[in-house]
């Protein structure tokens, strides 16, 4: 019996429904070749089956490498396998590093399994996308704030981290775009804006080597349009949670470094 799964045509988009014993088919809108897979290659249920065991294995032991490699075997295969777009993309994310980040990559990808999957499950492949595009976002979020706590008096680390907030931020959108209903993703975004407004006060020392108390902030304009996008979001969750009070807006300061500096002093970490 041939069974057929959910295609779109490279040529025109059009959605389709394609036999799985078959390398090619035509598209019914504009007539165009549709390759499934490539002349002589291994048919579904054989080699893909063994590879997409050995990607759920290698994702349940934290190895991206290894999902990548055998994902991109099942699509060099099944182009159609939104399993294997899902696995890939979960992967892709979960790679970034602060040098590298993959979250555009991952929200690509992640748009292919849902492009691909089934009408009966686009539903649920969207909520997922959503969740596992949040809990790479937050992750690689997470990774930015404690490198900026490390470093935070060293020259340029402060715009690397608004780049690092806005490539976090931009994946967190994409994943409300997917999904507008996941609370979560919208708390998230807020979290990172309100942080973001916030700006961050530290402790350093001057040229003499005293102490002083310094402090990362955004520029007014940039500031401004933060808080109005934060303002948008807030009305968002609001509208999904009555109950949600916003969190409210603490922008850091230096005026707080001599309280600073005592409790420091009474705990013996200073020597001035």
């Amino acid at each position: 019996m041939t069974t057929f799964v959910a295609a779109k045509c490279p040529n025109c988009g059009g959605d389709l429904q394609v036999p799985t014993n078959r390398d090619s088919v035509k598209c019914m809108y504009c007539s165009g070749d549709v390759l499934l897979r490539r002349p002589g290659s291994a048919a579904p249920g054989g080699s893909v089956q063994n590879w997409m065991k050995l990607a759920h294995a290698a994702l349940d032991a934290g190895n991206h490498e290894e999902v990548l490699s055998n994902t991109n075997k099942v699509l060099e295969v099944e182009p159609h396998n939104h399993d294997a777009w899902f696995l890939k993309g979960i992967a892709s994310g979960w790679l970034s590093n602060l040098a590298n980040c993959r979250l555009g990559e991952m929200t690509s990808i992640m748009r292919q399994a849902i492009a691909y999957a089934p009408p009966d499950i686009v539903a649920e492949v969207k909520e997922m996308s959503a969740v596992m595009i949040n809990d790479a976002a937050v992750g690689y979020n997470d990774m930015a704030c404690r490198h900026l706590r490390e470093f935070v008096t060293v020259d340029g680390v402060w715009p690397e981290f608004i780049d690092q907030t806005g490539a976090a931020f931009e994946a967190l959108d994409a994943a409300h775009e997917i999904n507008p209903k996941n609370k979560m993703v919208i708390q998230n975004i807020i979290r990172i804006l309100t942080d973001l407004i916030n700006g961050v006060a530290y402790n350093d020392t001057d040229s003499l080597g005293r102490f002083t108390r310094r402090v990362h902030r955004l520029k007014a304009d940039y500031s401004m349009k933060m808080t109005v996008l934060k303002q948008e979001y807030e009305t968002k969750l609001q509208a999904l949670d009555p109950s949600y009070k916003a969190p409210e807006v603490k922008k850091a300061k230096v005026g707080t470094g001599h309280i600073i500096l005592t409790i420091m002093r009474l705990f013996g970490l200073t020597r001035f």
